[in-house]
């Protein structure tokens, strides 16, 4: 008996700044994604401090609503023993200490999960000002690259086989100082 049941897969997008309003118009704009299928969304997060996969599954669509920007349709599939599969291989390359919201984040996820699926990559836009960051990421302060701006606030409603294991320790104060040093004028000798 042959099954011609198959699968469909949303690409969810979400706004992670107020200013995608007119950011978006122009091809930029700070987004997070979350790949839809079958009834749940998985994405990822994590920072240095976390340990295990970063790949975690949630109901679709429950970010804060405000947040959502769209749903895409990328394709179908049509065994979910196939998604499983590229999802398990997929978890040693997105391990959660690994975050970085410049080099390896959601967008990046998303991108690989579509493009082992499906052959086909995620909208260009969605993680361009990523790319823009890597060229001057040295510039950009650790503490920001390695931290998940949708896992940071609300532990991103994780749940199932995919759960973040947050072991994060938020009760020491950051020793980041963005200027250090005596600081001169212009004209100083």
């Amino acid at each position: 008996l042959i099954s011609k049941m198959s699968y469909k897969i949303m690409l969810n997008v979400y706004d992670l700044s107020p200013a995608n309003k007119y950011l978006y118009s122009i091809g930029l704009g700070f987004y997070h994604t979350g790949i839809e299928i079958n009834g749940k969304e998985y994405s990822f997060g994590g920072s240095p401090e976390m340990a295990g996969t970063g790949i975690f599954d949630n109901e679709p669509l429950s970010l804060d609503p405000e947040t959502f920007r769209t749903s895409l349709e990328m394709g179908t599939i049509r065994s979910m023993s196939d998604f499983y599969r590229v999802l398990e291989e997929l978890k040693m390359d997105f391990q959660a200490k690994d975050y970085n919201v410049v080099r390896k984040n959601c967008n990046h996820f998303s991108e690989q999960l579509s493009r082992k699926l499906l052959d086909r990559g995620i909208p260009g836009y969605i993680n361009r000002m990523a790319k823009m960051g890597s060229v001057c990421s040295c510039l950009i302060p650790k503490d920001m690259t390695n931290s998940d701006p949708v896992m940071s606030g609300n532990n991103g409603g994780a749940s199932g086989g995919y759960q973040y294991n947050n072991v994060r320790d938020t009760s020491q104060p950051s020793s980041f100082q963005a200027f250090k040093g005596k600081g001169y004028k212009l004209g100083d000798s």
